[in-house]
């Protein structure tokens, strides 16, 4: 059957080709033509279509126009799927740009909208296309950074047919209304947040509160009349079988009576808000092309862009050069807004933000509370205005749980989300007075470990200054004396770095935590390891080639088990190497001790983690913090006093120096 819609999105580009040619000061003594494909609802004609004209090759009459010099794609993600996994990539299709915003925009602008609402619990669906994969990856990466817990995330088969994927929409819609769901606060995108079809009162119930994004509306002057006194003629139609019998009546009907008789109120009518914004992006990308043919056509010789001033002829450009002129198009449209696109072809994200509200019907309304501008700052991107907005029965707060009452602490469910917790009494003698459970200053346990941080700091400065200056007086070996200075100084980092395990976690510290512990542990694994061979090297009277430090630098948005399995399964690695090394090497040292201390050293680092493992599982709450951070320290102090204390007794006691 005839689509109401489609036709509608077919005539406007009639009308503004139309509106663009009687227009004297765009184009002058320039008419537009078109070719107009029909894709049937199916893929496959979308890229035979594509190919004709990318191709060149066309099934109009050569000899009396022109070949085309620009596409514009169907709006229909589900239709342009193909399309867009080849045009999007710049590389290979740098001359695809579009009037709609890039979905990134749209993921970004849903990840704010989570945040502004304050929402740490949340559910995902998406379907299993590029669009849908593509797009829900950024919006979790994007919650997960702002400290927002995935409850689940579900994926829908992918489906090409674009009859089959709304009748998919209707059975999930259906099956939520079976199952009761109600309660909850829907995010929409702005593939479905003007569906028409859950405007009905049956989907009351489930999806009032519906909250998200829309294209920016527009209106086309002129459009309503253009429809209702057009009296089309239909000559041929190709390819849609379907469609012949119903050809010859419509174009019986319009030919007497219009459109408006053939299809009323519908084809002449703005029906739903994504129609009116299908329309006008289409109308939009028209008049981009026909700026950018403008611009070209006043283009002066000698002061072109192109190599040695020169201009493009209108009658031969090719389309680089159409491209030049239509990435840095720049014109106001019939709202004063300024359409430009940027380096990877895409316009300004601008949405509106929407809210499903009760009408008087029993149904759904559609209503705007807001918008998103991703040309404004970060800060001020989005803005809504909550005494509009009408949630549902269940509100619009979401969390896993409810913060802990006074006299209880947090203990976390394993297996489950972060933020998902149980709320336990204090044991007998302990006692809660506050919401919120971290290491804070000056708790005693905070300044316990701090006491233990300056006690480290303190001595790795008094071994510094020290040691070293005998060590250079004494040793002819540069090497080892570099390798002194970076163990010291990564002594030192280890015991800075634990501080930030105290105090309330932030984004900074939560990254800076973990990932600097590793980073300055490796660099005191590295320098151990140096210093054997040099033990080795020493006592068998061979130099060996210096090793290059390496610096593993890791970054992580929260906590999880991975990191913490990789993290000790690394250091726990090369700490096994070092002491089989080190235990080797203390039979053919016959000069030195220094790697019996080192051999000691790391057998209290080994100790140190292996206690590590079982504290971390049987520990709740701040004592988890706790715990990595002592271990941290203790890691430190091992290092530092098995393998200096030895030499500051020998140079301060026995007054020589080894």
């Amino acid at each position: 059957r005839w689509n109401e819609s489609f036709l509608r999105e077919l005539i406007a580009i009639v009308f503004t080709i139309t509106e663009i040619n009687k227009n004297p000061l765009l184009l002058p003594n320039i008419t537009l033509g078109y070719v107009i494909y029909d894709t049937c609802y199916a893929i496959p004609k979308v890229m035979e279509a594509a190919l004709i004209i990318l191709g060149s090759r066309t099934r109009f009459d050569q000899s009396t126009s022109c070949p085309p010099t620009a596409v514009i794609g169907p709006f229909s993600s589900s239709l342009s799927l193909i399309l867009n996994q080849c045009l999007s990539d710049k590389k290979q299709f740098p001359s695809f740009v579009r009037t709609v915003p890039s979905d990134a925009y749209q993921a970004t602008a849903i990840a704010n909208l989570v945040e502004y609402f304050d929402w740490h619990y949340i559910g995902t669906m998406s379907v299993d296309d590029d669009y849908g994969r593509n797009g829900i990856t950024q919006i979790i990466n994007e919650a997960e950074a702002n400290g927002v817990c995935i409850a689940f995330h579900k994926t829908l088969p992918t489906v090409l047919d674009i009859t089959a994927y709304e009748k998919l929409g209707e059975f999930l819609f259906y099956v939520i209304l079976q199952r009761n769901i109600t309660g909850m606060t829907w995010i929409a995108t702005e593939a479905w947040i003007a569906s028409v079809y859950l405007k009905d009162p049956p989907f009351r119930s489930a999806f009032q509160g519906t909250i998200g994004f829309a294209l920016r509306q527009g209106k086309i002057p002129g459009f309503h009349d253009f429809l209702v006194n057009l009296k089309p003629e239909i000559k041929r139609i190709v390819n849609c079988d379907k469609q012949k019998r119903e050809a010859s009546f419509f174009q019986e009907m319009t030919a007497q009576h219009g459109l408006s008789t053939v299809f009323p109120n519908k084809i002449v009518y703005y029906q739903t808000l994504r129609e009116n914004t299908i329309t006008y992006n289409i109308y939009m990308a028209v008049y981009s092309i026909a700026h950018a043919l403008h611009d070209l056509t006043k283009c002066v010789p000698g002061f072109g862009p192109f190599e040695n001033g020169l201009c493009a002829n209108m009658s031969e450009f090719s389309h680089r050069q159409l491209l030049f002129y239509l990435r840095s198009v720049s014109f106001k449209n019939n709202l004063g807004e300024l359409v430009r696109f940027d380096e990877n072809g895409d316009p300004p994200a601008i949405y509106e933000v929407i809210n499903w509200q009760p009408d008087r019907t029993g149904g759904l309304q559609f209503q705007l509370v807001g918008g998103f501008d991703s040309t404004a700052a970060k800060d001020k991107q989005l803005h809504i205005d909550t005494n509009r907005v009408v949630w549902n029965d269940g509100g619009n707060k979401s969390v896993c749980n409810d913060p802990c009452k006074r006299g209880s602490r947090k203990v976390l469910r394993k297996g489950e989300p972060f933020c998902c917790y149980d709320c336990i009494k204090c044991t007998s003698g302990e006692y809660s007075n506050a919401t919120e459970e971290y290491i804070k200053f000056p708790q005693l346990l905070a300044m316990t470990l701090l006491a233990f941080v300056s006690v480290g700091c303190i001595f790795t400065g008094i071994v510094t200054f020290i040691i070293l200056p005998n060590h250079v007086l004494h040793t002819i070996d540069l090497d080892n004396n570099t390798v002194d200075v970076l163990l010291l100084l990564s002594l030192m980092g280890c015991f800075c770095s634990s501080v930030t395990f105290i105090g309330r976690p932030t984004k900074l510290t939560c990254t800076a935590r973990e990932s600097l512990a590793c980073i300055w542990l490796t660099l005191v694994m590295k320098c151990i390891l140096h210093k054997i061979f040099q033990s080795v090297s020493h006592s068998q009277g061979k130099h060996l080639n210096s090793i290059v430090l390496e610096t593993i630098i890791m970054e992580c948005s929260r906590l999880s088990p991975q990191w913490i399995i990789c993290a000790l399964s690394y250091l726990g690695l090369i700490s096994v190497v070092c002491y089989i090394l080190s235990f080797r090497a203390q039979k053919p040292s016959t000069k030195t001790n220094e790697c019996k201390f080192i051999n000691f050293s790391l057998n209290g680092f080994l100790l140190v983690w292996l206690t590590f493992i079982p504290a971390y599982n049987s520990v709740d709450g701040k004592l988890v913090v706790a715990t990595k951070m002592f271990a941290i320290i203790a890691s430190a102090c091992s290092f530092l006093g098995c393998i200096y204390t030895p030499k500051l007794y020998m140079l301060i006691i026995k007054g020589k120096f080894e």
